[in-house]
């Protein structure tokens, strides 16, 4: 289950890399009508807001080789 849960985790976030993250996540937000302004949300929405698609790409191929042991 691990292995599967890190692969969909991995394709996920290679197919994220081009897209406007942090507008997803505030859509996420309203979806799940969190409160805007908690400190925690605001903190993840910082964290969400200072993502690089470079490192989206490396945390997607490390996602995606961690399932391939995981699943090996």
């Amino acid at each position: 289950m691990k292995g599967l849960l890190l692969l969909l985790v991995g394709l996920g976030l290679l197919k994220l890399v081009h897209a406007e993250i942090a507008t997803l996540f505030s859509l996420l937000i309203e979806a799940f009508h969190l409160n805007a302004d908690s400190r925690i949300v605001h903190t993840l929405v910082l964290k969400v807001d200072a993502l690089q698609p470079h490192g989206v790409r490396v945390m997607g191929v490390i996602s995606l080789g961690y399932a391939g042991l995981l699943l090996a």
